[in-house]
């Protein structure tokens, strides 16, 4: 017999391989198994990251089959990020607050997506990293975009735009956005055709 352990690590291996042959319904009803034997394991900091590895790649896995404006895949990035916090894990930190952010711009809460862009700034600053400053400055200018400050969206750009090179078109591209331009030089950022107009009191 199986036990959890071996199970969990199979079941995380099969919803790897079901994702690969894009059977995504089969890869999720694994990785819902591998949360199950993953909450067979003592209370304790090995059940927390057992848990992680399983919520983000269902929140990875969710985010290209499901709506962004889901609820149920903000409630698998908030358990991840809860995860992350008390893991001490600040790597994944970032993607799951990415996750929340773009659920919240998405679903036109407003509100969510400005507490959330000045978090992934911070984290970003803290870790230097280009990837992630790209990142975050790309949700500030959104945020700016969407409030109808498009002299502080097109800056925030800016920034964005600035670091595309040194980030890679590969890494680029894993963030939902698409080309909009703002301005001759913003070509290459900017949030996503379908999203709601910024209000006519925007400055410019």
């Amino acid at each position: 017999m199986v036990g959890p352990d071996k199970g969990y690590a199979y079941a995380l291996q099969a919803s790897r391989d079901a994702e690969a042959a894009l059977a995504f319904d089969s890869a999720e009803d694994h990785l819902h198994r591998a949360l199950e034997l993953a909450a067979m394991t003592p209370i304790g900091s090995d059940r927390d990251r057992k848990e992680l590895d399983a919520v983000v790649a269902l929140g990875v896995l969710a985010t290209m089959t499901r709506c962004w404006a889901d609820g149920q895949l903000r409630d698998i990035w908030a358990r991840a990020r809860e995860l992350c916090e008390r893991t001490g894990d600040a790597t994944r930190l970032f993607g799951c607050l990415w996750g929340l952010y773009w659920v919240a711009q998405t679903a036109a809460d407003g509100a969510g997506a400005d507490r959330l862009a000045p978090e992934l700034m911070t984290l970003a600053e803290a870790h230097g990293d280009p990837g992630l400053l790209f990142g975050a400055h790309y949700a500030a200018g959104s945020v700016a975009f969407f409030r109808g400050d498009l002299r502080s969206a097109e800056a925030r750009y800016r920034q964005a735009a600035d670091l595309v090179d040194e980030v890679g078109a590969q890494a680029v591209a894993m963030y939902p956005i698409q080309p909009v331009a703002l301005g001759p030089t913003m070509q290459r950022c900017g949030p996503q055709p379908g999203h709601r107009r910024p209000s006519r009191r925007a400055d410019g």
